[in-house]
This record gives structure tokens, sequence and C-alpha cells, in this order.
């Protein structure tokens, strides 16, 4: 029953829930409520439907309902809980407007206003940043962009956020002045012309003289002259039609230019071919003037001896003014280098049209020609441009005539060399004025009622060749006839001269076979698919006087099908009376020896011997009827090419190598293809040249050329024969070109273009003698071995000269070769054969042929032990003159309508030497007036005219080995 009593104290933490808020909120204001800390949880109702269990929350009201409740209940660790409440009234913020988007003109100013009731304070913003708070609701401002505002009322209850507005410019005029900054006086007055750089029709244009208001013009333009030198600042006021202005200020300094006197050469006549100097001065005196000819010559004195007219630009290097001098005209001289030299033989009714290398049209009033007989310049046997050799006889005789012609053009002359014609009789026949009578054909035989008569009078009438069902011709028609069907063709040729037997033969090529020949009519039967070309020959006596070739077109059904057709043995038989060899004699090391048929191999050299002859042969058997096989050929070497059917007969007199083609075909079908080429050594035969002239194996050196792409192969020719001044003329020709890789056709791909490769490039002196190139069928003594005209290049060259002269010690000759491959493992082997022949003054003549081998290395593209580097060094030309321009230079032309054209020079190569990929350079050409003008090449040409002057910027832009080269260079157009 006892008690025990023991008291503890009991410690109670009761949760607080108290918090703070404002009794009056703004709809759409945010508010920020803060709970007490401590707490495990926080729960928090706004009377509206929001809760939220953080700590500290921003809650923002609308207006429903007016008058919330906000509850928060709190509870701590030990799970006590607390609640609190606090009533708020909701209000409706004040309406807020603002200043809508507003356009203004550059450095224009614009106010942005922001309404409403009970406001106090506003803050502006622009782009996002404060620019302007306070009382004012106004902003003033010339910055575009995007403006609000933020207004605030007296209590603080509300503030308030306005939409976006924008203040934008209006598009403003351009006044931007364009000119030369130089005007220069020319008899006491200059020419000033400036001009905004573009011309709005809806823009007001107003200059004037800064510092005085007057207007001087209201376009766009400003185009005055002022007779005084000094500085004038000029001002353009341009207004738009929004009503917003522009100006810009533009100074031009107006100095004197020099007075140009220029004193002509006194050596006369003036004609080119004479040496000609030109002296100029200026006043005022000035030892600084820069004198630039038109043909490019600098300083007071110029001498040429070339044509055309000169003219001298004198410029103050202090004010750039120009002043200009014309000296007078070079009047150019004819050339009679293409009259005929050497020996000759015409018929005494043939006439001499002298063929002239420059000057005016051939007619007259423009040349004089005069015609001399062996030497004697006294009186000539006859002026006129044509001489009639029969209307001369005498003093033209019978037999040798030595003819030489001067040639007057604009009071300048000009000698030919003498032109050894012997002049024989000849018969009465002559081919000029024949012509065709009617060709016309039937299917059938010959009808004899059909052909006509000699002189081509017809027997029959149109009516009867109608009824004949007889076919008219033209000369190059072609026509469609039946196979197996008989076909004859009728033609006669009408002589002139009715004293002269006429005739026609015809030759018939089938599509497969030999050509056969006879006289007309000719009668056929086409029996195989195919073309047969007949060609008839006009007869005037004993001389071809016309031809007419017709093409017929022929389908014979079924063509033939090339499976399972083969070759037989094809064989080459050496012609000969000595014994026969042994029975085993066969081909040794490809070597043909003498005797009886040996078999060949398709894609095989075989040696022969010269002046032998051989017999090929051969067979292609086809599979199915009607389908005969047949061999065509076709031989081509250094002698030309051959073509026709087997069998084929050769004697080879001229050294080199020779392929002959072999096509298989079944029917009119190429079916197959075989190549045998044959080489041959021939020794030279001296017998008809009373010389002895050697030519050595060349020295060779071998360099790039880039465009085209190419190998040049240097060489130098060494020469040995009798001394002194025997000689006339020396020729070089390629007769020979082979191009062999050690990969055959994989290294060979676009390496073999004809008429390009071995072709000549450069080639040297004989002495003071420059080379003519045989071109064309005409001698020039210039070329250019790129471009379109790469495929053309000459393989011949020539140097001849009036009188006789020593053979020189050497010869340099440069060949276009293919290019090195990319391909490491491809090596590219060129031989040519060059055949010399020298021409002594009795029109002797002894030929010696040299061959030599070029071995071009693969390689091409980069080194990349040295790497790539471009260079361009512009070059340009007008007519009688030209200049190579450095880059960043300025060049003066004079004024005048002057075409010119421009040789970029660009080079990409790196340090051994060798070309670097690259492009092809661009040209370009900023004009005064800013806009640009792309030139196409190669020539880049352009023309400048009096219509715009200024100065033109030339850019030029081309890649190598991936990286840009660029330059730059300018050019004057002056005014007149």
């Amino acid at each position: 029953g006892c008690t025990a009593t023991i008291t503890l104290p009991v410690n109670v933490s009761l949760p607080s829930a108290t918090f703070t808020a404002p009794a009056t909120v703004c709809a759409g204001t945010p508010i920020l409520f803060n709970a007490p800390g401590g707490m495990s949880n926080y729960l928090w109702n706004f009377g509206d439907g929001y809760t939220s269990a953080m700590q500290n929350t921003t809650h923002t009201f609308g207006l429903t309902p007016p008058n919330p409740t906000v509850t928060l209940t709190v509870s701590n660790n030990l799970g006590c809980v607390a609640s609190f409440a606090v009533p708020v009234s909701v209000i409706a913020p004040p309406p807020l407007t603002i200043t809508p988007l507003q356009l203004i003109c550059p450095g224009a100013t614009a106010t942005i206003t922001a309404t409403g009731a009970g406001f106090t304070t506003y803050d502006f913003y622009h782009n996002g940043v404060l620019v302007q708070s306070g009382a004012s609701n106004t902003y003033t401002t010339s910055a575009i962009g995007t403006y609000y505002v933020i207004a605030n009322t007296a209590s603080g209850g509300c503030a308030v956020k306005s939409v976006n507005t924008y203040v934008f410019n209006k598009p403003n005029p351009i006044a931007d002045i364009l000119g030369n900054s130089v005007a220069c006086m020319f008899g006491g007055v200059a020419n000033i012309y400036l001009y905004n750089s573009i011309n709005d029709p809806n823009t007001t244009y107003v200059w004037t003289l800064q510092g005085n208001n007057t207007p001087l013009s209201n376009v766009f333009d400003l185009n005055i002259t002022v007779n005084a030198t000094g500085n004038y600042s000029y001002v353009l006021t341009a207004t738009g039609a929004n009503g917003c202005i522009a100006r810009d200020t533009f100074c031009v300094v107006v100095a004197n230019s020099p007075v140009v006197t220029v004193t002509p050469s006194t050596v006369g006549p003036m004609c080119a071919g004479t040496l000609h100097t030109f002296t100029a001065s200026a006043t005022p005196p000035n030892p600084n003037y820069v004198y630039q000819w038109n043909n490019g010559v600098t300083g007071p004195v110029m001498s040429t001896s070339l044509p055309g007219m000169y003219m001298v630009a004198v410029t103050d290097p202090a004010n750039g003014c120009t002043g200009y001098g014309f000296g007078g005209m070079i009047k150019p001289r004819p050339s009679t280098i293409l009259f005929p030299v050497g020996c000759d033989t015409l018929c005494d009714y043939d006439s001499i049209i002298p063929p002239l290398a420059m000057g005016g049209p051939i007619g007259p009033g423009s040349y004089t020609v005069q015609w001399f007989l062996n030497g004697n310049y006294g009186t000539p046997i006859y002026t006129g441009l044509v001489l009639n050799l029969m209307a001369n006889i005498p003093p033209l005789i019978y037999g040798m005539n030595n003819i030489s012609i001067v040639v007057t053009y604009n009071g300048c002359s000009d000698t030919s060399n003498a032109y050894n014609l012997f002049i024989k009789k000849c018969d009465s026949c002559d081919c000029k004025e024949s012509s065709w009578g009617e060709i016309y054909g039937q299917p059938g035989e010959a009808n004899p009622t059909l052909i006509k008569s000699p002189g081509g009078k017809s027997k029959m009438n149109a009516a009867t060749l109608k009824a004949a069902n007889a076919t008219i011709f033209n000369c190059k028609g072609t026509y469609v006839i039946k196979c197996k069907q008989t076909f004859t063709v009728y033609g006669n040729y009408n002589c002139k001269d009715t004293l002269c037997p006429s005739k026609v033969t015809y030759s018939l090529q089938p599509p497969t076979g030999p050509a056969v020949t006879g006289n007309a009519p000719v009668t056929f039967t086409p029996t195989v698919s195919g073309t047969y070309t007949l060609t008839l020959y006009g007869w005037c006596d004993n001389k071809i006087c016309d031809s007419c070739v017709i093409t017929f077109k022929v389908i014979c059904d079924p063509l033939c099908d090339c499976k399972g057709s083969k070759w037989n043995d094809i064989t080459l038989t050496p012609q000969t009376n000595a014994p026969p060899p042994p029975i085993d004699a066969k081909v040794a090391n490809n070597n043909i020896i003498i005797g009886n048929p040996v078999k060949l191999n398709c894609n095989k050299t075989y040696d022969v011997k010269c002046k032998t002859s051989y017999n090929v042969n051969a067979g292609y058997t086809c599979v199915g009827a009607n389908c005969p096989g047949s061999v065509q050929y076709v031989f081509t070497g250094p002698a030309g090419t051959s073509s026709g059917t087997m069998p084929l007969s050769f004697s080879l007199t001229q050294s080199g190598t020779y392929t002959l083609s072999l096509y298989g075909y079944c029917g009119t079908t190429k079916c197959d293809s075989c190549i045998v080429k044959f080489k041959v050594d021939c020794p030279v035969d001296t017998t008809c040249c009373p010389y002895n002239i050697t030519v050595s194996n060349p020295t060779t050196t071998l360099s790039t050329l880039s465009s085209p792409s190419a190998t040049i192969a240097n060489t130098t020719f060494n020469i040995s024969g009798p001394p002194g001044n025997l000689f006339t003329e020396i020729r070089a020709e390629v007769v020979d070109y082979v191009l062999t890789s050690n990969f055959k056709n994989e290294c060979l791909s676009c390496k073999t273009f004809p008429y390009a490769w071995s072709s000549m490039y450069q080639p040297g002196n004989v002495g003071t003698i420059q080379p003519q190139i045989t071109m064309y069928n005409s001698a020039v003594t210039s070329f250019n071995p790129s471009g379109a005209g790469i495929y053309q290049n000459p393989r011949e060259v020539l140097w001849n000269n009036s009188t006789p002269f020593t053979l020189p010690p050497s010869i340099n000759l440069s060949f276009l070769l293919p290019p090195a491959s990319i391909i490491d493992c491809c090596e590219l082997t060129a031989k040519i054969c060059v055949k010399f022949t020298f021409r002594d003054k009795d029109c002797k003549e002894c030929e010696v042929i040299v061959c030599f081998t070029v071995i071009i290395k693969p390689g091409g593209g980069n080194n990349n032990d040295k790497p790539c580097s471009c260079s361009i060094k512009p070059s340009l030309k007008w007519e009688g003159g030209g200049k190579t321009v450095s880059c960043g230079e300025t060049i003066t032309l004079f004024p005048g309508v002057i075409p010119v054209s421009l040789l970029t020079n660009f080079e990409c190569k790196d340090g051994n030497g060798k070309d670097c990929k690259s492009t092809a350079p661009t040209v370009t050409i900023k004009k005064p007036d800013n806009t640009t003008q792309v030139l196409t090449g190669p020539s880049f040409n352009y023309t400048y005219t009096l219509g715009m002057t200024g100065t033109f910027e030339y850019t030029i832009v081309g890649l190598c080995d991936g990286k840009k080269c660029e330059c730059k260079f300018y050019v004057v157009n002056p005014k007149q």
C-alpha cells in the first residue's frame, strides 16, 4: 500500500503557422508568401483552387473569388499541427495603353506615351533594358527597336505592363557621290562630271557648291565646266519620297594638263621597216613628266619601224593630269614573202596571181604590182595584179624565166625573191569553163538509146528519160538502190573546146573488195549491204578536168552474224628470185627470212628489209550461208596511208615503223581486227646528193608546258657538211612518231592525239634566218600551239633566205609530247624520226633522216619535298603596242576606241620546276560605274570606248595546289 510519486518537467513545443499578407492585392500581380521555418510539412490554400506544398511560394490572384482567404497549415516532426488564415481583397488593375508602331527618318526622334488612370510612376524599357523611370509618362528616342512600359499606382497595389510597341526607320535615300577626284584643264576649261551611285526616280537631287546654296543641278548627276584651278567641294542633297534626307560631299582638284608637241620623224617616206624617231615635249616645262607612247615605250623619245598610228600621253605625276600629242602614222609595207620562189613549171596559158601576206585588200587603187624579168629593175615587163603568161610572150620566153615583183601599197614598196619559172607550150585543150552534162541512171543493163553523143548532146528528151524510168543524179548526192538488181549509170562531160575529145571514166568502190574502173556508162549489181561510192571523171583529151562523186546505199537482208567466225592464217611472203631457203626456215627473233610464207601473229612487230617486195595475205572464215568472209586492210607508215582488200603487196623504201590493220568481215559486218607492225631501216641514198652532209643524234632536255599540259623535248642537232655559202633552204619534217609504254594501253589513254604530239614548238633560228612554219598550205613566221588550234600544229618547218648561206653548226628544235603520267608505274617512250632536206642554190637537194628516242618518266602533280608556288605576270596588248604589267601597277591608255587583249601568264610549279595541280585563271574587270564584267579566255578581250572613262580594275584569280593566287592591276581610260 506504499506510494511513491516522481515529478518530471515536460517541454511542449507547439508549431506556428503565422504569416503576413497584404490586405489588398492587384489581380494579375504576383505576390510572394513566406511561411515560418523548421516545419516538416507545409500546405498553402489560396481560396481560389490553387494549393502549394512549398515553404515559400508566389501566387497571382484573379478576380474570382473577389475576397479569398489564404490558409497555411503546418506540422512539425512530432506530428503537431497548426493552421493560420488571412482574408485578402482582390482588385482589378487599371487599363494601360502605349503609343503604337512609329516610322521615323534615320536620325529623327519619336515620342512614346503611356496612358492610364491612377498611375504615378512609369518604367520605360528598350529591347528589355530599363531606359527611363519616374513620374513622366512619355519617352523620346531616336533608337529603333522594341519598347514597353511598366506603370505603378499610388498605393503600389498594382504594377501594369503594356503591350510591345516598335520604332523603325523609314528607307533613307542614298547619297553616294562617284567620279574623278581630279579634273584636268584643256585649253583653259576643265570638265567635272560627278554622279550619284544610283538614280532613283522617286528621289529628288540637289547639287550645290559647299558654302553656296545656289543649286547647280537637279538630277542625279552633275556635269559642269570650270575655268580656274583650285579645290572644289560639292554637296549632294537627296530627298526621298517619304521626306527623309541624305547628304554626301565630294572634293575635286582642278589642275592644268600639259600641252604636248611631237616632232615627227624626218626619215621619209613613213613606211614600215625603216626606223623612225618621234620626239615629244610638253609645257609648262617639268622634269617629272611621265611620257607613255601607245606602243608601250616610255620617255620623250620613241623609235620604231613597225606600222601604226603613234600617240604619246604626258602625265604630271603631281596631279595625274595628262596631255596628248599625235606623232604620225607609219604606213604598213606590203610583204612579198608568200610570192613563190624556187623552181616551177607552168603552161603558157596560165596566169600568176601573187599572194600577199599583209597590207590592204587586193584590188585597184590599193596595190600596184610591177613585174620584172631576170633582175632588170629598170622597166617592168608588166604592171598589174595578174600576170598572164601568154600575153607577155615576149619578153617572157619558152623555157627558164627569172620573175620577181615590186609591190607598192600606200607609197611603200617591197621586192620579192626570184621565181625560177619554166614556161612550156601546152596543148589547146582547156578545162576552164568545161562542165558536166546530165548524169542519170536506170535499172537494167546499159541501153544504147540512152547513151549520149560526144559533146554531151542527149539523144533523148526529158519525156523519153522519164518513160525509161531514168533518175537524174546530182554530184555529192546519196541515193538508195535495190540489192541484187542490175543498175546502170550514164554520164557525159562537155568540153569548152569542141576540138577536144571528151569522155567519162569511173571508179566504183563497193563496201568490200577492190574498186572497179572503166569507161562510162557503168553497170553493176550490188550483192552486199553497205555504201557504194561511184566517182565519175570528166576528161578533155588527156586531162581530167572534173570529178563527180555519187553515193549509193544498199541494204541486203539478212545481216551476217559474227558468232563462230575466226581468222585463217595471216602470212607474209618475201618475193625474190633467190634460191628457196631450207624447208624449216622460220621467223627468228621476229625477223622475216626470205623464203616460204611465214605466219604472222597479231600485236607483234617484225623487221623487214628495205626495198624488198613482200606479199601479205589473210583469210577470215564466217559461219552461216550467204555470209562470205573477207579481209580489208589499212596500211599506215611514214610515206602515208593506203587501204584495200587482201592481199597486200608492198616494198618499203623509207625508214620507220609501218602499221598494218586488218579487219575481218562477214558480209558487210566488221567482226574482228588484227594489228601487225613492220619495222624497216633503209640506208640513206646519197647518189643524188652532191654533198656529204651528216646530222647527229640530238642532245635532248625535257621541260613542261602547262597550257596545254605537255612535255617539251628540246633538241640540238649537230650539222656537218661542206663550207661556204652554198644553200638556200633547210627543211625539217617529222616523218614518223611512235608512242609506247611499259604498260601498253593502261598508260596510253588520251596520249596519242594526231596532229598534236611530236609537232613543232619554238624552232630556233639558222644563223639570222627565222623559221617559217608550214601550216594550212602557207608559210607563216609564228604560231600558237594552244587553244583550239592545238590539234592542227605543224610538223614541218623551213628556213630560207634570198641569198645563199652556209650550213649552221647546229639546229635547235622543240617538240610537243604527252605530259608525264601521274601513275608512278607508267613510263612513256616516244620515238621521233625527223627528215632534214638541204637545198643548194642549184635546186639540188640532200636528205638526212635522224631518229631519236625520248623517255618521259612518271610524275606530274605535286612534289611533297618542294612546295608549289604560283606566279602571274600579265601582259596587255593593243594595236601598235603592249606592255607587261606588274601586280598593283596602273597604266594609262590613250583616248579612243581601243581593243585590248590580255595574256595572264599564269604558272603553278613546284621547286623542281614541275607543273602542280592548278585551275585555269579567271579574269574580271571592275568598271568605273562599279559594275563587274567577267572576261573569257584565252585572249580575255575588252574594248575601251569614250563612253566610259576612268579607272578599270583587273583581277586575275587562279588556284595553285588548292591555294588562291591573285593579281590586281589598273588601267586608266582617260577622257578625250
